[in-house]
């Protein structure tokens, strides 16, 4: 009888950059906390404390290090990988992609400037979206579905990247240090994808705590880098020709704002991005993407048992666009949850003088009237 041999042990070198100190890495960090864990405790770790420099320092150090056969995780120092050791997810990971990471897109578009975004609308690129990640602590989180995974992508968040060493050193891959801390994600997966490597989604159960500030200065200045190092123009810094210098530059701010808000709410920020959403709306009561992402948003209030702040986002959206059916359902309905049930019915009589065929709105205008002693 023939023995299976077993597949060897994956040496895992987990890398990261800190800005912490050593003990508040190890005390207060997801990562360090994870790290002292029995099933993750022995890795190595090239992990850079006090950090200042560019992450492509510390992960480029990493890459030349590494000995033959190992695999390199590069993470966040806010990250916690999970309740198993990850040689086994790896093992399988790696044996069908290059470059592993949680979450990406299946396609990159010219002006792209993160992984979720497509630069026309200014929204989430669904449905290439993939991967899914928890946002949270291990005790408490919320897993965020992008989309299907395994799946090849071209682009990949920058949380978790996995690699083995030999693949990166091989192929010259490495991170770039004009990108500090943004954009070096999306740099690294074109850099890789023109050496001929592959990208891939995998589910991973990690747990991310959401933490950093999108679009900030250093975050525009490290956008416009980018885009001149990959020779692209950003639709988002280039408005009409026919558009006023006044309107283009409120245009921007718009849609920096609803960009910002859209990030937010992929990260379970919901407070924040229906401030960023319903400011854009007020800059631009025509920037439709906002008002979908608010409407979103609104939803997710709402399944969350947060029905008063779902009210007074979709309040927000019919002030800018008050003629949206779509709006007087939902508003009508939230009403409804809210007990405001005389409220309500004045959102459903608007919504049938709209549409006098829509079955949802007479079903709720019928459950509304009753509820209120009218037959």
């Amino acid at each position: 009888m023939a023995c299976q041999q077993a597949s060897p042990r994956l040496a895992i070198h987990i890398v990261c950059a800190s800005r912490v100190s050593r003990s508040e890495f190890t005390q207060e960090t997801l990562l360090g906390r994870c790290l002292q864990r029995p099933d993750h405790r022995d890795y190595n770790t090239a992990i850079c404390f006090g950090n200042s420099d560019p992450l492509a320092i510390t992960y480029n150090s990493a890459i030349e290090a590494a000995p033959p056969g190992s695999v390199l995780v590069f993470c966040h120092d806010d990250l916690d990988l999970g309740p198993e050791p990850l040689g086994t997810q790896l093992q399988a990971a790696l044996a069908r992609f290059d470059l592993v990471g949680v979450a990406g897109n299946q396609r990159h578009q010219r002006g792209q400037i993160a992984w979720w975004l497509d630069p026309h609308s200014g929204g989430w690129d669904h449905p290439f979206l993939s991967g899914a990640i928890r946002h949270g602590t291990p005790q408490q989180r919320q897993l965020n579905v992008y989309g299907p995974t395994p799946m090849p992508v071209q682009l990949l968040d920058g949380v978790f990247l996995a690699a083995r060493a030999d693949t990166l050193q091989r192929s010259g891959v490495r991170f770039d240090p004009r990108f500090a801390f943004h954009h070096y994600d999306l740099d690294l997966c074109r850099s890789a994808r023109r050496a001929g490597l592959s990208l891939g989604t995998w589910p991973l159960p990690l747990v991310h705590a959401s933490g950093g500030e999108p679009w900030g200065e250093t975050w525009q200045e490290s956008q416009q880098a980018y885009l001149r190092k990959w020779a692209e123009g950003s639709e988002l810094d280039q408005p009409g020709k026919s558009t006023s210098p006044e309107l283009g530059a409120l245009f921007k701010s718009a849609r920096a704002l609803t960009n910002r808000g859209a990030l937010l709410q992929l990260k379970g920020d919901l407070d924040a991005a229906a401030a960023d959403h319903g400011e854009a709306l007020s800059l631009d009561p025509n920037l439709t993407i906002a008002g979908d992402n608010l409407l979103a948003l609104a939803l997710q209030l709402r399944s969350l048992g947060r029905s008063h702040q779902a009210l007074e986002a979709l309040r927000v959206i019919l002030r800018a666009t008050p003629q949206r059916p779509d709006l007087l359902l939902q508003l009508g309905t939230t009403l409804m949850e809210l007990g405001r049930v005389e409220a309500a019915v004045p959102c459903f009589r608007r919504l049938l003088r709209q549409e006098p065929h829509q079955r949802e709105g007479h079903y709720q205008l019928g459950q509304a009237l009753a509820a209120h002693g009218h037959t």
